[in-house]
């Protein structure tokens, strides 16, 4: 009687383990121009992150390796302060921007 019982709580048993099937979205259906506006600025704006810490470290190679030469001494500290002042001004407008979009869109 058992084993009877036990074979019938197998299609029991499978059921616990189906999952739903695998659907594919097609397009977004909540992609607005400002949604891609966010993005690109967005992903400029990591880039530009990027880029500036990318010369900020080549910046303190030339310093590292210059071997006191001056003109590669005063050459890395040019990037690095080029570096730092391009930060600034990647951050400054990254916030003008998302300050224009919060009083236009309430984002």
């Amino acid at each position: 009687m058992r084993i009877i019982q036990q074979i019938l709580s197998i299609p029991e048993a499978v059921q616990a383990y189906q999952t739903q099937p695998f659907t594919i979205v097609i397009g977004t259906p909540n992609l607005t121009p400002l949604t891609v506006l966010g993005n690109v600025v967005n992903f400029l704006m990591k880039m530009g992150v990027y880029v500036c810490i990318t010369v900020l470290m080549l910046g303190a190679f030339y310093m590292v390796f210059s071997r006191g030469k001056e003109d590669l001494l005063q050459k890395g500290k040019d990037l690095m302060i080029g570096a730092v002042v391009g930060l600034a001004v990647i951050l400054g407008v990254y916030g003008i921007i998302r300050t224009f979009f919060f009083v236009l869109y309430k984002i």
